[in-house]
């Protein structure tokens, strides 16, 4: 059976539990862009660590889908009805592990030790690099949104939009409404990103 990304999330999960490889990869393919504006944001900018939390999620999901479609039906049904917030939930939870994993590494080399100084770590990315946060947001977007978007993101007013771009107020205004819309669930990751 072809599968596009149309088809819920639901469908599309239990295709994959059962082994069908062409669901997974489409189900990979919806849903990568959406789990890296999730990660980026957790590990505040650092792409190597949010490619890993990422991937780490796809494979862990990967292996648990099998089990609970023979054993737990009703959890995979949830899981594809509410994926979004299974999600969100679960990169979080990738991001906290690599962390705790990654200072009980290091102490553990510390302590282990004794005769070596222990050699300072550059600093991890302490903010959120601006014009990432915008490109990986806007990519949600259809393309005659994205610019209306990223203006409003930057922080100008619908009529200074509306001249800059050519367009009326009110087209403006719909624009940026459909874009909320559209990324109403990234709403509070979006704030937490862009903030100065």
């Amino acid at each position: 059976m072809p599968w596009d990304p149309s088809q819920s999330d639901h469908s599309l999960l239990a295709a994959w539990a059962s082994g069908d490889q062409a669901a997974a990869s489409v189900f990979v393919q919806k849903y990568y862009r959406h789990a890296m504006v999730l990660s980026l944001g957790y590990c505040k900018g650092d792409t190597e660590q949010a490619e890993t939390a990422t991937q780490t999620f796809f494979e862990r999901l990967a292996r648990r889908l099998p089990k609970l479609g023979q054993e737990e039906p009703a959890k995979l049904q949830e899981i594809g009805q509410h994926f979004s917030a299974y999600l969100l939930t679960a990169i979080k939870n990738n991001v906290n592990e690599q962390r705790r994993s990654a200072v009980h590494y290091r102490t553990k080399i510390i302590a282990t030790s004794p005769r070596t100084k222990p050699v300072a770590e550059p600093p991890a990315a302490e903010t959120f690099v601006r014009e990432d946060a915008i490109r990986h947001v806007l990519s949600f977007l259809p393309e005659s949104q994205r610019t209306v978007y990223r203006l409003y993101l930057e922080g100008y007013s619908h009529q200074e939009i509306a001249q800059k771009i050519g367009l009326k107020q009110g087209q403006v205004r719909g624009r940026i409404d459909r874009g909320n819309q559209k990324l109403r669930q990234h709403r509070q990751l979006i704030h937490q990103l862009l903030k100065p």
